[in-house]
């Protein structure tokens, strides 16, 4: 019988948190790690000091003066209307003729000047019938100097077998690195500051007596300075005691309003005596009004929303229904693959052979194989 087992998934071992942290979880924990207040020491030195009780008075403004608005359209009417008038002064002008120019009587003007052409000299054309009927150009002769060449020296070794000289062995050079330039200016450099140090600190050590004073009669010991008047602390002119002014100031006259406002209205006014008809009440002849029950659209949508409902639970029991039905499908046929499978695990012998006709091959009736040599095209090629 198969024993089922709860199988180990690796989901099991990741460390995740059972749940999510509820809001007042995070509240809490953000305000266990907020850093906590630490209010600074109070500075008496303020409190005892005299600025708070020597304020300094507030100057009251002047009213607003109105000035005028300067508009881009007020300059732009500005600048057409000048052009106007300059426009008009420039149309009243009186007419002047310019001088007459008297070249344009002599010849005609604004013409293009052209160029007097050269006169057409004419040549006889180049035609190969002219070479033809000449006879060829003999080329002249020049006389060729034979020079025969010298008579080699059969006693003297080639010089494809003599024997080379070695070449002299390479010469190493030192590398010409930017590096090594380099830093044999940091060294120039370094050195030479060191130099200029090294004569300051010689130039310091050495000894230079002062001048003597200019008479005898200046004092050696300079005269004592007058004594300074002790500085008498000022307040500070802080904006914010100017706005807490101005909200007192502000504040008592609100004050002062609401009071004013409270006693008008607290002054009993009697209203004058009314000597008028009494009023009548006339009877309508409207017919009375008859209620109608209203047809409310909700009623209509709860209707619709039963039948929805009631469609949707019918669904679901149908899809339970397949569900379960497949279930006990899957069931039964797990049960049969399981019975056939231990069906199948049952041990069958086969049966014993019999030994009592012993196996003899039986002779093949087809003809022998005869080999043939393949036709290739290599042949074919070799013989043409």
């Amino acid at each position: 019988v198969t024993h089922p087992k709860e199988p180990q998934l690796l989901t099991t071992t990741r460390a995740r948190p059972s749940k999510l942290k509820t809001h007042e979880e995070v509240e809490a924990e953000a305000v266990a790690a907020a850093p906590k207040f630490h209010a600074q020491p109070v500075n008496w030195e303020l409190l005892n000091s005299s600025r708070l009780t020597a304020a300094k008075p507030l100057e009251r403004r002047g009213p607003t003066e109105p000035h005028p608005f300067h508009f881009v359209t007020d300059t732009r009417g500005e600048r057409q209307r000048r052009a106007a008038e300059e426009k008009e002064e420039a149309e009243r002008a009186e007419f002047k003729a310019l001088p007459l120019n008297k070249s344009i009587l002599e010849a005609p003007a604004g013409l293009p000047k052209k160029p007097r052409m050269s006169l057409t000299v004419p040549k006889s054309p180049y035609l190969l019938t002219k070479t033809r009927t000449h006879e060829p150009k003999h080329m002249e002769e020049h006389p060729t100097e034979f020079k025969a060449r010298p008579v080699p020296d059969f006693l003297q070794v080639p010089q494809e077998f003599m024997v080379r000289e070695a070449p002299p062995p390479t010469q190493p050079k030192p590398f010409n690195l930017n590096t090594e330039r380099r830093g044999k200016m940091h060294q120039s450099r370094l050195q030479a500051k060191l130099t200029e140090e090294e004569k300051s600190a010689a130039m310091a050590r050495q000894m230079k007596a002062q001048l003597l004073p200019g008479s005898t009669d200046m004092p050696v010991v300079p005269h004592r300075p007058d004594p300074k008047p002790l500085t008498v602390p000022q307040p500070f002119p802080l904006r914010s005691e100017m706005r807490h002014e101005e909200f007192r100031t502000t504040f008592t006259s609100l004050v002062q309003q609401e009071e004013e406002q409270k006693r008008r209205e607290a002054e009993f006014r009697a209203r004058p005596m009314w000597c008028g008809v009494p009023f009548k009440a006339k009877e309508s002849e409207a017919p009375l009004t008859v209620p109608q029950e209203s047809a409310l659209a909700t009623e209509v949508r709860a209707a619709e929303r039963q039948v929805f409902d009631a469609l949707v639970e019918e669904k679901m029991t149908l899809v339970e229904a397949e569900k379960q039905a497949a279930l006990e499908a899957a069931r039964r046929a797990e049960e049969e693959a399981v019975r056939e499978y231990r069906r199948s695990l049952r041990f069958k012998a086969h049966p014993v052979p019999n030994f009592s006709a012993p196996f003899a091959p039986m002779p093949s009736d087809r003809p022998l194989t005869n080999p043939k040599t393949p036709k290739f095209g290599r042949k074919r090629k070799a013989d043409q």
